[in-house]
């Protein structure tokens, strides 16, 4: 895995790694779906690299 991955995959990639724990049914359900339909809607298509969230908020800088 690389900075140019796409979420997608690497989405895909800690499935795989989640679907093997021991977790409940309806809970690997649940985080499926949000796989399915949110993170890979959403942002798949972004690279790792495009997805950096930003630093913390700044101070509002007053006159």
């Amino acid at each position: 895995m690389t900075s140019d991955t796409r979420i997608t995959k690497l989405g895909l990639i800690r499935w795989a790694e989640f679907g093997d724990a021991d977790r409940a049914l309806n809970t690997r359900r649940r985080y499926r779906d949000i796989l399915d339909n949110y993170v890979s809607p959403g942002v798949g298509g972004l690279q790792i690299r495009e997805a950096t969230p930003p630093g913390p908020p700044q101070e509002p800088q007053f006159p």
